[in-house]
């Protein structure tokens, strides 16, 4: 079950059963919290497994909820199309200040840095 926690932030950090998820029940997990709407702000999808296939549904998310102001998805899997994605949805997203690629376990080219 997953639903926004105190002070409206949810951390799924090496959350276990998230982790062992195939990649479509992943985005499927992520289209559920895309349904919580406004009620997430600062959201912590670290070191779960991530990869480019769940990319659309982060980028759903981010474009649903105007309040999410923070957004960590560090050691995952996650490469230039899939980051690219999801920067477009942060594009014109009006409070989003705070995102979190860091420590990716698949190689970043230096120029997407």
């Amino acid at each position: 079950r997953l639903e926004a926690g105190e002070g409206n932030a949810v951390d799924l950090t090496f959350h276990g059963e998230l982790t062992r998820l195939s990649q479509a029940a992943k985005s499927e997990a992520i289209g559920r919290l895309a349904r919580a709407g406004e009620a997430i702000e600062t959201l912590k999808l670290n070191s779960i497994g991530l990869d480019n296939s769940n990319a659309d549904a982060l980028a759903h998310l981010i474009r649903g909820n105007a309040r999410l102001w923070a957004l960590q998805l560090e050691g995952n899997a996650l490469t230039e199309p899939g980051i690219v994605t999801i920067a477009a949805a942060m594009d014109a997203h009006p409070s989003l200040t705070e995102v979190s690629f860091a420590s990716q376990k698949a190689t970043i080219s230096t120029p997407a840095v």
